[in-house]
């Protein structure tokens, strides 16, 4: 058997409702980027789509951040790892809830 036969295309995966769902968390997510303007919202949501399903996650996000005027490559790879982390994150509970398990918030007091 080869590795290859068990890989898994990640556009196969992400369909249609899991998609448009995955897309409205991202857009919450990236909302919450104060040093980029909104104007630019729609294009870091494709850029991340496009990292966590063809790409290679934040190491395609990092450079693509650097892009933007008064970003420096610190904050850079800061929004591309937390926006990386954030995104899988978000497909693993739509995942989840599309198998029908129920997801429940813990909230940290403390």
């Amino acid at each position: 058997m080869n590795y290859k036969d068990l890989t898994i295309n990640a556009n196969e995966v992400i369909k249609g409702d899991i998609k448009s769902s995955l897309e409205e968390e991202i857009e919450k997510n990236v909302t919450e980027i104060k040093s980029i303007p909104e104007s630019f919202y729609p294009e870091i949501v494709a850029a991340i789509l496009h990292s966590i399903t063809d790409g290679e996650g934040s190491a395609d996000l990092n450079p693509f951040f650097t892009t933007f005027e008064g970003i420096d490559k610190k904050e850079a790879k800061y929004l591309a790892l937390t926006q990386t982390k954030m995104a899988m994150a978000d497909l693993n509970i739509i995942k989840l809830k599309k198998l029908g398990v129920k997801i429940r918030k813990n909230i940290m007091i403390g």
